[in-house]
């Protein structure tokens, strides 16, 4: 990370550098609520019939509710990040995800998929919560600089290298509290968790895959034939929101 500036404040820069992630205070929470209450107007009925303890909309069946949550995250994306980069960087609309408020909503401890070659690159992701985000509904909480770890093999259906660790890593994890308006973008490759969400509403984040331009995006699966080989395949930006992430690519090299 030396050298590194991705952002247009420079403290922001060595935030990040040092801990894998930085809070980016926008002043934009009217504009989070409006998608928050769009949101809930397209998508809340069918995830109120989800009977799911986390619910990612990507995981919607195709109809009118998963295309309004795409256009959701597309339209709003030019607004959100607007003076954040100083680097020109692709960004990519992922998807909501959802707690409801219930015992069965936590997310075990991993790292995300790698989405681009990170030998030269660094694969951001911005989550940002629709609400304030707390330990008490399910917020994130993370390992500062775990992004320094070496672990370029992360995928879907790849086994997480540091499975069978959580309890000694779980010593390590902070809770990120976010007000509304808050963005938080971390290096993809952070060691993260959530706890269930224990208050008596949903908490709902958005999110979107970032990197810097030229970006080709990378997808890996396990190889069909020597299972202990990982097969890296070139994908189209929009692949995680249209495709299965636990298979190879339909149409890839």
């Amino acid at each position: 990370f030396k050298g590194f500036s991705a952002f247009k404040d420079e403290r922001t820069n060595q935030r990040f550098s040092e801990l894998g992630y930085t809070i980016v205070k926008t002043g934009k929470a009217g504009l989070f609520q409006k998608i928050r209450s769009e949101f809930d107007a397209s998508v809340k009925d069918v995830i109120a019939t989800s009977g799911s303890g986390f619910i990612n909309t990507s995981e919607l069946p195709a109809g009118d509710a998963k295309a309004e949550q795409t256009r959701l995250i597309q339209n709003y994306a030019s607004q959100i990040f607007d003076g954040i980069f100083n680097w020109e960087v692709d960004i990519q609309p992922e998807v909501f995800f959802v707690k409801p408020p219930m015992g069965e909503s936590e997310v075990a401890m991993h790292q995300d998929a790698l989405i681009v070659d990170e030998h030269a690159k660094v694969g951001f992701h911005c989550w940002i919560p629709l609400q304030p985000s707390t330990i008490e509904n399910g917020g994130l909480q993370v390992i500062p600089g775990s992004h320094k770890i070496n672990n370029r093999h992360r995928a879907y259906s790849i086994p997480w290298r540091f499975a069978g660790q959580e309890k000694v890593l779980a010593d390590s994890l902070m809770p990120v509290e976010l007000e509304l308006g808050d963005v938080l973008i971390y290096d993809r490759s952070l060691i993260h968790y959530s706890p269930a969400n224990r208050s008596d509403k949903p908490r709902v984040a958005m999110a979107y895959s970032i990197a810097e331009r030229p970006l080709q995006f990378l997808h890996l699966v396990p190889n069909s034939e020597q299972p202990n080989m990982i097969d890296f395949y070139e994908v189209s930006s929009d692949f995680l929101m249209n495709e299965d992430p636990f298979s190879a690519p339909k149409n890839a090299k």
